[in-house]
């Protein structure tokens, strides 16, 4: 499999490093495969918890360390969110990306990874999170971590992030 992915020009294989060390090459392919599964109101909770401390330092150092490009490809989740606000399912696939462009400019491979592998519960979990409470708070709130991030502001953003996943919980808790 990883032969055929590699064929494709999918992965790549770094010599001398053994079979299982590969890079994913084409960052679009993410768009391309969002399998679904059901997270019932507890799983959302857990995935919020997961994602309040691993997001809280992500986002922290994406504002300290994202570069120019690395902004222009969170604005470009962003801008995606907007134009699909009305079509949760587009709306979670932008969210997501949103997230791991994030991680992404944290320069920590490891966020990424983990945001790379969660795909299929974190995709399923902004799904059900952007069905159930809609998109206009998550937009305006996903504005506010742009501008903190945009700003090169660590501080602002990782607050505004764990105030964002209070709510969050909050309003599932209260369900």
């Amino acid at each position: 499999a990883i032969q055929k992915l590699k064929a494709l020009g999918v992965l790549t294989a770094r010599q001398g490093q053994g079979p299982n060390h590969v890079i994913a090459r084409n960052e679009d392919l993410i768009d391309s495969f969002f399998p679904v599964i059901y997270l019932d109101k507890n799983h959302i909770i857990e995935v919020l918890e997961f994602r309040r401390t691993i997001e809280s330092e992500s986002i922290r150092l994406a504002s300290i360390r994202g570069n120019e490009e690395d902004i222009r490809r969170i604005k470009r989740a962003l801008d995606n969110m907007v134009k699909n606000r009305r079509d949760y399912k587009k709306y979670s696939i932008a969210d997501y990306q949103f997230h791991l462009n994030i991680a992404r400019a944290s320069n920590n491979s490891i966020f990424y990874r983990v945001m790379l592998r969660l795909k299929v519960i974190l995709y399923s979990h902004f799904e059900e999170m952007n069905k159930n409470l809609g998109p206009e708070l998550s937009l305006e709130n996903h504005k506010k971590l742009f501008d903190a991030i945009n700003n090169h502001n660590p501080k602002l953003a990782a607050f505004l992030l764990d105030k964002i996943i209070e709510l969050s919980l909050k309003k599932l808790k209260s369900e």
